[in-house]
């Protein structure tokens, strides 16, 4: 019995690892559910022989459904009433949320994509235990390898030096107990294990982040060093040439006292040049970092309302700006560590000596959620203080809803007086195609947004062709259709602009990555996005970039309020948007690796190359062994010692031992010996099966299953490592001899 629980003493650690990696994706976190599953997922390495295991697995999986998905085993098993319909449309509804999630994510509200994730870990956990019963604690490794890989990535975030070390220690653990027996000829390979373990940690932990690093928001390339801690500077400005991220994430800011994903705007681009968005932002006054900002003349009176307010507190690791990040718009400020701050136009607070690691500071928002059919309400009704938002290099647009308003744009654009805006005629005009069918500023704002991020063909693209002969927004808008957020979000801002709707570039991070309350900014959260003025509820960010800021599952954008969103203006204008990869960790809008990995899908290839290879690898080792187990599926004596005679003849051929064709029971055993191994009981028991009268033959035949395992676990044990990993790579067994 002690050696039936091998396995599983084995597989649990590798297994309980790879389940606490899962449910980092999700908030609040089910560890009774987890634990459950991973149990089921152990119970057949305790099974004995390997059909009774295959059964086991089986009824293991049906009662992991029934955990993930409330789905009951006899109702799956008898097709009753339909379950297999509702399982199918609820791992559906968790496939669509797989795409379209914060992580972690609600694993209360979204609990078709908690029931995935359970499974996840069942099926990863069941393939550990498999590898360790049948004695393949390598493929064993991979499986580990694949299980901790998975979520790590979609937490978009390194594992970490200690979380490293647990997975490695996890998959020696599996290779050391995966032996034939448990007590001292182990001993030596867990204190080896261990000091590799130790070695490996301390190694990784001597690497040093530089000192210093400027990181500008046009190029996100350019570094300088000096002395101090690592720092990020950015300058809020548009910029078309291209972006490149460094390799490694710096952490930039850390929010505090909120659950709830926004984006942290830093600036806002009120003014376009005729080229470029560029802040424009004029000095509203001087004072004290606590108490109340200035009166906002475009806020509604309910954005004054302290129960309205949204707070959060924001630690600054390694951001250098003297711009003052915060959700949505900051109404009021408390902070110690300024002494002075600046309150310029459109809810931006600066700093005039710019922020250093370690300062901290209190904000409240106001941040609207209104719902989509108040939306809809919402008129053209526009304040004077608007007008900057609707000029566009010097000339000012007539609001939406204006009548004569396109004959107005019409001559304005072709006027002498505004030659920047004669090459945007066309952008103007496409603006119009795009909204045709809509009446409302919000059915437009939605058309726009949706065109940009599915119909409109548009990709995304960090190094986009250089303009040819047109302005860049032009050329992205008109030819390229390949850009980055600042492309999106400019063009879609000057295209609102063109039709009557206020609207401007905001800069600054998504949400970040929530962990233990704490949301964490790092530097390939920087993005942009657009901003539109609601009569009735002020500034609403949309997101056009595809793949990013969809707001179907976090509300964070103005087109995802509402569930499910309907306009009757836009037809299906809230469909949503799936993102390449389910990310990670925290609230980054879904697609946000697009902009986190330099490169796009290109800079997927290592990874996809290393599924590639384990796939290949694993699929060998099934292939050999489907091969072998299909040779047993007679029970007739002498098939069974053909079957164990063609084992073990193909396990000494990769193994690169040169065996005569056929290879009789003699020759075997006596190659067999060379490596120290007795065969002598094996022999003599596939010798009466294979000719000896039927009575004695069937005995014996139970006998040559017995002793083959034997065998088989000492031929493992006398040759080494090296030469196993290379026997499981060997394709002689499946050729011809």
């Amino acid at each position: 019995m002690l050696r039936r629980g091998i396995p599983f003493v084995a597989a649990v650690v590798p297994a309980a690892v790879v389940a606490v990696l899962w449910l980092r994706l999700e908030e609040p976190r089910h560890e009774g559910e987890a634990a459950l599953v991973v149990a089921l997922a152990l119970g057949p390495s305790l099974v004995r022989p390997w059909w009774a295991r295959v059964a086991a697995s089986v009824g293991a999986a049906l009662g992991a459904v029934w955990v993930a998905f409330s789905a009951p085993p006899w109702d799956l098993v008898l097709f009753r009433a339909g379950w297999w319909d509702r399982l199918g449309a609820r791992a559906d509804t968790g496939l669509r949320d797989f795409n379209a999630v914060f992580v972690p994510f609600d694993s209360v509200e979204r609990w078709e994509l908690h029931g995935l994730v359970l499974l996840a870990i069942f099926v990863f956990a069941l393939g550990i235990a498999l590898c360790a019963a049948a004695g393949r604690p390598l493929v064993g490794v991979a499986v580990v390898l694949v299980g901790a890989g998975v979520p790590t990535t979609l937490l978009e975030q390194r594992v970490g030096i200690p979380a490293g070390a647990v997975v490695l220690a996890s998959c020696l653990w599996l290779v050391a107990m995966s032996r034939a027996r448990l007590g001292r000829g182990n001993l030596g390979a867990l204190v080896a294990g261990a000091a590799v373990v130790v070695v490996a940690a301390a190694a990784a932990g001597t690497g040093r982040p530089p000192s210093h690093a400027a990181v500008d928001w046009k190029k996100w390339d350019l570094y300088t060093r000096s002395a101090g801690q690592v720092g990020l500077g950015y300058v809020w400005e548009a910029n078309y040439d291209g972006i490149r991220f460094p390799p490694k994430p710096t952490t930039v800011l850390r929010v505090y006292g909120t659950g709830r994903a926004s984006y942290w705007r830093a600036s806002t681009l009120d003014a376009f040049d005729g080229v470029r968005w560029k802040e424009y932002l004029y000095a509203v006054s001087v004072g004290s970092p606590r108490g109340r900002l200035p009166v906002d003349p475009l806020l509604p009176t309910r954005a004054y309302d302290d129960r309205r307010w949204v707070r959060q507190q924001f630690e600054i690791a390694a951001l250098r700006s003297n711009r003052l990040p915060a959700a949505a718009s900051p109404v009021a400020l408390d902070s110690s560590s300024f002494a002075r701050v600046s309150y310029l136009g459109g809810g931006v607070v600066a700093y005039g000596a710019g922020l250093k690691p370690g300062q901290r500071y209190t904000v409240w928002s106001y941040a609207p959620r209104p719902r989509a059919d108040e939306l809809r309400r919402s008129r053209p009704r526009y304040p004077r203080y608007v007008d900057r938002y609707l000029t566009l290099s010097g000339a000012l647009l007539p609001p939406f809803g204006t009548p004569g308003r396109d004959e107005t744009v019409a001559s304005r654009i072709s006027s002498s007086y505004h030659a920047d805006l004669v090459p945007y005629r066309a952008v103007w005009e496409r603006a119009r195609q795009v909204t045709a069918s809509t009446t409302t500023p919000y059915g437009v704002t939605l058309a726009l947004e949706r065109w940009f991020r599915t119909s409109g063909g548009f990709t995304y693209e960090e190094e986009p062709p250089q303009p040819q002969g047109l302005p860049p927004l032009a050329d992205f808008v008109l030819r390229t259709q390949r850009g980055y957020c600042q492309h999106f979000a400019g063009a879609m801002a000057l295209m609102l602009r063109f039709l009557g709707i206020p609207a401007r570039v905001a800069v600054g991070f998504t949400s970040g990555s929530r962990r233990d309350g704490v949301w964490t900014v790092t530097d390939h959260q920087a993005h942009a996005w657009v901003e539109a003025w609601f009569d009735g509820w002020g500034w609403l960010p949309f997101d056009p970039t595809p793949g990013r800021g969809d707001g179907s599952s976090t509300d964070i954008t103005a087109s995802a309020l509402g569930h499910p969103l309907r306009d009757s203006d836009v037809a299906d204008a809230a469909l949503r948007i799936g993102a390449r990869r389910f990310l990670p960790q925290g609230a980054v809008p879904a697609g946000a690796t697009e902009v986190a990995q330099p490169g796009g899908a290109d800079d997927a290839w290592p990874l996809a190359l290393l599924v590639g290879i384990v796939a290949c690898v694993a699929a060998l080792g099934l292939v050999k062994t489907a091969r072998r187990r299909w040779r047993y599926r007679s029970r007739e004596p002498r098939a069974i010692a053909s079957a164990a005679r063609l084992e073990l003849a193909e396990r000494l051929r990769d193994q690169g031992i040169r065996l005569p064709t056929p290879a009789t029971f003699a020759d075997i055993a006596r190659s067999l010996r060379t490596l120290g191994v007795n065969a002598t009981a094996f022999t003599s028991s596939a010798r009466i099966a294979r000719f000896g009268p039927p009575v004695a033959a069937s005995a014996a035949a139970t006998n040559v299953r017995r002793e083959l395992r034997s065998l088989v676990r000492a031929f493992r044990t006398s040759i080494p490592l090296r030469r196993r990993v290379r026997g499981y790579l060997s394709l002689r067994s499946l050729r011809r001899p």
